[in-house]
């Protein structure tokens, strides 16, 4: 056992190691014969594991003192400019939960980019997961009754504290288990947050199945990729970012096909309206309408359903919950184009011979609608046949 004075040393050394930052791990050992290993703490995937980690915070093990190691593991040369380009341009916010030390969290998050230093000095935007625990309760699911089933919708006890306090001002969350990544992920859904949750252990495996995208990492274990959507192969986060463009990029593509698809339908109905109006058929003929519904629609569909997303496609907001795919500026788009096209087709019926010598040939139509047989070359042939 350490005396008061050798332990506080040590805690000293601890946090000058932590702030670096450096993963500190401590290093101790105990006597005991092996029956006693096997029956009391021996974890066999039961209540066991418990048992050890209440044993150890209890100091009844009697563990002998070693030494402090600190380990670096430095940040990725990608990671400070993918953070920053998720908080400042795609409206993400990105918060740090971490198993190591608050310091080192802290010295994490702050070269990263996920906490500065204004943030740094709030009430709660750095906290351990004990205090985290105290201040949001525990796990709740809010019963809600539809159509005869129930619902379960995953909150926390004290939600209107997590709303109004924590969660403006969350960044770090260290010395955090399985439980509290998966607390806090409920804290946010029950804010109809979309939460994307990243993780390559098994502890991570709840937070991940809870959250609205789940991502695994390359090199985790096959339970946390089971349990995720996506699997980062590189281990990379800016990977995150590029799947978040093309999970934006899919419902821009969906609307920009609906937009050129309601467009076409709404100009060609307007040009068969008219011309079976004042000819009395359609300006386009049966071809020339399959043509376009086949042809130019099938081709139209595949080139705006695989179109690459822009860079500047990660500036856009996320869509919220419920959003229509056909916004109103889209259809203020649509009736504009449509309008457009109607004016031109319309000049071009009455007035293409004017223009350009484009004649619509309506003098079939036109003996039609009068009531009269249009004349054919049998016709003719006869009438020319009597007057010699």
């Amino acid at each position: 056992m350490l005396s008061a004075e050798e332990r506080s040393e040590a805690l000293e050394t601890v946090a000058v190691m932590a702030a670096r930052p450096l993963r500190v791990l401590g290093f101790a050992y105990a006597e005991m014969d092996v029956d006693t290993w096997n029956s009391q703490y021996e974890n066999q995937g039961t209540a066991t594991e418990k048992t050890l980690e209440e044993a150890l915070a209890s100091g009844k093990l009697g563990l002998t003192y070693l030494a402090t190691f600190g380990l670096r593991d430095p940040l990725r040369d990608v990671v400070t400019s993918a953070v920053s380009h998720a908080r400042d341009d795609a409206h993400i916010n990105v918060r740090l939960v971490s198993g190591d030390h608050l310091e080192t969290a802290k010295a994490v998050a702050e070269r990263a980019g996920i906490l500065t230093a204004e943030e740094a000095g709030q009430p709660f935007a750095c906290m351990s997961a004990e205090d985290f625990r105290a201040a949001v309760g525990n796990f709740i699911n809010e019963e809600e009754v539809v159509d005869g089933k129930t619902i379960y919708h995953p909150s926390v006890e004290n939600a209107a504290h997590f709303r109004e306090d924590i969660y403006p001002a969350l960044r770090v969350l260290a010395r955090a288990t399985a439980a509290d990544k998966h607390l806090l992920v409920a804290g946010l859904k029950s804010m109809a947050k979309v939460v994307a949750a990243t993780g390559e252990g098994i502890n991570d495996v709840a937070a991940l199945r809870r959250a609205d995208v789940g991502l695994a990492m390359g090199s985790g274990c096959s339970a946390a990729k089971e349990a995720a959507s996506l699997v980062l192969t590189d281990d990379d986060f800016q990977a995150s970012l590029r799947g978040i463009m093309w999970g934006r990029n899919i419902f821009h593509n969906v609307a920009r096909f609906l937009q050129f698809q309601i467009t076409v339908n709404i100009s060609v109905i307007f040009t068969v309206f008219v011309g079976c109006c004042f000819f009395a058929e359609s300006p386009i003929s049966a071809v020339g309408l399959l043509w376009i519904n086949l042809i130019m629609d099938t081709f139209a569909a595949v080139a705006l359903s695989t179109e690459p997303p822009l860079r500047s496609i990660i500036q856009s907001r996320p869509a919220e919950g419920g959003a229509k795919i056909l916004a109103p500026h889209v259809w203020r788009q649509i009736l504009g184009i449509s309008i457009l096209n109607m004016v031109i087709m319309t000049i071009l019926i009455f007035f293409g011979g004017l223009i350009a010598d484009l004649k619509f040939n309506n003098e079939d139509a036109l003996a039609a609608s009068q009531g009269g047989v249009p004349p054919t070359c049998y016709d003719k042939h006869i009438h020319h046949h009597h007057k010699d």
